[in-house]
C-alpha cells in the first residue's frame, strides 16, 4: 500500500521534469539560432534523455515491487533521489542556458549590425524564467533528497529558526 502511495506521489514530479526539459530544449534551440547554428540531433537527444529517465523510474518502480516484503522504503530512496538529481540538472541547464541566451538576445539587440527580432520584455521574461525556476527546483531537490531518506524537511525549520532568531 505504502509503495503505490510513494509511486503515485512522485510520478507528478517525474512528469513536471519532462516539462522542464521541453523548456530547457527550447531555450537551448532559441540559443543556438542565435548563434546561427543549427543541432539536427538536439530534439532526438532529448527525447532519449527523457525516455531514459522513465526507464529508470519504472525500472526501480518494477524492482521494488514485491508485495511480501516492505520494499517501499528502498523504492521512495531510490525514486526521489533519481528526481532529485533529475531536477538538479535542469535546474543547472536552465539557470545557465537562460541566462546566457538573455545575455546573447540583449547584445544582438544592442548591436546595430546584426538583425534582431527580440524586445526587452523578452531578454527579461527569459532572464526571469531562468533564475526563478532553477530556484524552485533547488529548493524541491533538496525536499526530495530528504525525502528519500525519510526525514522531515528539516531545512524549511532551519531557515524558520534562523528567520525567528533575527526577529
Amino acid at each position: 500500500h505504502k509503495w503505490f502511495d510513494y509511486l503515485l506521489s512522485s510520478l507528478p514530479t517525474l512528469v513536471w521534469c519532462s516539462m522542464l526539459s521541453i523548456l530547457l530544449l527550447y531555450m537551448v534551440e532559441i540559443y543556438y539560432l542565435s548563434q546561427w547554428r543549427h543541432m539536427p540531433l538536439l530534439r532526438p537527444t532529448f527525447l532519449f534523455v527523457n525516455a531514459v529517465a522513465y526507464l529508470l523510474y519504472g525500472t526501480i518502480a518494477g524492482l521494488t515491487l514485491q508485495l511480501s516484503a516492505p520494499t517501499y522504503i528502498v523504492f521512495r530512496r531510490f525514486a526521489y533521489y533519481l528526481l532529485g538529481i533529475f531536477q538538479a540538472a535542469l535546474s543547472a541547464g536552465l539557470v545557465s542556458y537562460g541566462l546566457i541566451l538573455a545575455w546573447q538576445l540583449r547584445r544582438r539587440r544592442r548591436s546595430t549590425s546584426l538583425p534582431t527580432a527580440s524586445s526587452p520584455q523578452l531578454v527579461v521574461r527569459i532572464t526571469t524564467l531562468a533564475i526563478i525556476i532553477p530556484v524552485t527546483e533547488i529548493c524541491r531537490t533538496l525536499n526530495d533528497f530528504e525525502y528519500s531518506v525519510g526525514n522531515d524537511i528539516s531545512y524549511l525549520r532551519w531557515l524558520a529558526q534562523i528567520a525567528a532568531a533575527k526577529l
